[in-house]
């Protein structure tokens, strides 16, 4: 791996802000501007927090595919590990938590994702965490956590963000608490000190433009048939669709679904708070 990548030291670190191209290597070649492709300064259609962490892992152990790599895939582990402890704090049924753990052991593009140099498992990890710190908020009134947590999403993928936004919004309005949803509204207020500078130079607002504007015109049988391509893809590439009937199958035979805590409504949408 060279050392003149955008993702090394050299560039990331020292510049502060990754570059679309170094002279060498060429990482994004336009944007969208009125409808006119214009040549990008610098990496605008990806999120940066992965630069930087390849940078910095780089910057240690120098330039090589084991640096690249050593931080994502040890976020990877860390998404397991998080995983199974949000679901020992939030899920009172065990069953839940052990097929969950298993299918993301067993799922092999979630593996060759996280060890890839790219946003994928910060994304996977600091969403998980962002959901996390909400209820946490939402139970004990504490904001810092899911306020840090939510940042360090947008830094890792700003649509990942928007969504863990919306569904803390709609999750407040349903149970709506005046209180929590005053500290959800300051909660945002801080998270826009940073989200509103790092906006500015990716020009987030003009994103939509620029993704609409590589989109051909989709009609409704075409809709149907690219949800049928992603089932197969979700079939192929993620789980078999087997696995469910196995788990179904599974917790009949354990009596799971008939335990009095299925009937309480043991799962994260019922909790008290």
């Amino acid at each position: 791996m060279s050392c003149t990548a955008p993702y090394a030291p050299k560039t990331s670190l020292n510049l502060a802000i990754p570059p679309a191209l170094d002279g060498r290597n060429i990482i994004e070649h336009y944007w969208f501007v009125d409808g006119q492709l214009k040549q990008t300064p610098y990496g605008r259609l990806n999120p940066w927090l992965h630069f930087y962490l390849a940078a910095g892992s780089m910057a240690i152990f120098g330039c090589n595919t084991f640096a690249a790599r050593f931080p994502f895939a040890l976020i990877g582990f860390l998404v397991i590990i998080c995983l199974y402890l949000f679901l020992r704090r939030h899920e009172k049924e065990g069953f839940i938590t052990q097929a969950a753990i298993i299918l993301l052991c067993f799922n092999i593009p979630f593996f060759l994702h996280m060890r890839q140099c790219r946003y994928y498992s910060p994304a996977a990890l600091f969403n998980l965490l962002g959901a996390w710190g909400y209820l946490d908020f939402y139970r004990t009134g504490r904001k810092r956590y899911f306020i840090l947590y939510a940042i360090l999403l947008f830094l890792s993928l700003q649509s990942t963000f928007v969504i863990l936004m919306l569904a803390a919004g709609v999750h407040s309005l349903i149970r709506f608490d005046k209180e929590r949803f005053k500290g959800l509204i300051i909660s945002g207020i801080w998270m826009a000190l940073v989200v509103v500078p790092v906006s500015i130079p990716l020009k987030l607002w003009q994103r939509p433009l620029d993704l609409l504007g590589w989109e051909t015109r989709i009609s409704t049988l075409g809709s149907f048939f690219h949800f049928i391509n992603y089932l197969l893809y979700i079939n192929d590439y993620i789980f078999p669709f087997l696995l469910v009937v196995v788990f179904i199958i599974w917790g009949l035979k354990r009596k799971i679904f008939s335990r009095p805590t299925f009937a309480r409504g043991s799962t994260l949408l019922s909790w008290e708070s």
